[in-house]
């Protein structure tokens, strides 16, 4: 954001809130592990806009957006065939377009008398999906642990499944219960993952390039070992030769480790 000179600027907001006009919004409630007293039930437009006056910051605020709000409509600049826009980020949401005429509590802003084909983008906010309840998603021992510890219990219960906030503290719970029962990492100083949220998702991203990393290199290796036969498309591959398999069961598959290992990371 450029403080130097006057900028209009808008202000991404990715939690839930509540929309009638794009230059203010009203939190709903905090997702991702974030909270703050006295904020739930404000316009946080108007709160920023106080502290950027607070500060004799040259800000005009001009619209605040959802994420993935702001995703969806990104995208329908580049291609206008664009429904859907999706996040899978510290948390997880879904947005997608609908004709005003098909919503009920918007037809009070009179857009339908300029536009009756209007569409708006609508924010479902389907990270809370099954909250409360927990009727209908499958949880895990796991997943309960971190519901009933997190700052706010019983909410944001898909989100809590999936996404990169919780993925790598699930990961963690099951390491941690695997070392209890002497599975892994025997005679091993494994302190720092006792402390919660230690283990970060981005381990696990690793771990998965990794994986597929060694998949395509073992791929090379079998390609370059197997010699090529000429085979149409309605017949069967020839069989393998005995010298070819003998340079399979010869042939050296493995890959190097990466430089850096996760458990590196985290002694």
């Amino acid at each position: 954001m450029s403080l130097t000179r006057t900028g209009i600027r808008g202000y991404h907001l990715p939690v839930v809130n509540s929309q009638e006009r794009i230059d203010e919004a009203t939190l709903i409630r905090w997702t991702k592990g974030f909270g703050a007293p006295n904020i739930e039930g404000q316009d946080v437009a108007a709160m920023f806009r106080r502290a950027l006056a607070k500060q004799n910051l040259p800000v005009t605020l001009t619209a605040v957006i959802n994420d993935t709000t702001g995703t969806l409509i990104a995208s329908r600049y580049v291609n206008p065939k664009t429904r859907i826009g999706v996040i899978f980020g510290t948390g997880c949401n879904a947005a997608y377009m609908e004709k005003v005429k098909n919503i009920p509590k918007m037809k009070k802003l009179g857009i339908l008398s300029e536009d009756p084909e209007a569409e708006v983008a609508i924010n479902c906010e389907w990270g809370a999906f099954d909250s409360f309840k927990h009727q209908y998603l499958p949880r895990t021992k796991y997943d309960e642990q971190i519901d009933l510890q997190s700052n706010k219990p019983h909410e944001q219960a898909f989100e809590k499944l999936i996404s990169g906030r919780y993925l790598g503290e699930i990961m963690r719970l099951i390491l941690c219960e695997l070392i209890d029962e002497g599975v892994l990492f025997l005679g091993q100083n494994t302190y720092k993952l006792e402390k919660s949220y230690s283990f970060d998702t981005a381990f696990l991203s690793l771990m998965e390039t990794y994986a597929f990393q060694s998949a395509k290199s073992h791929c090379a290796n079998m390609l370059a070992v197997i010699p090529r036969t000429n085979c149409s498309l309605s017949s069967d591959f020839s069989p393998i030769s005995l010298d070819s398999r003998r340079q399979l069961k010869n042939a050296d598959f493995s890959v190097p480790l990466p430089s850096l290992s996760v458990a590196e990371q985290l002694t």
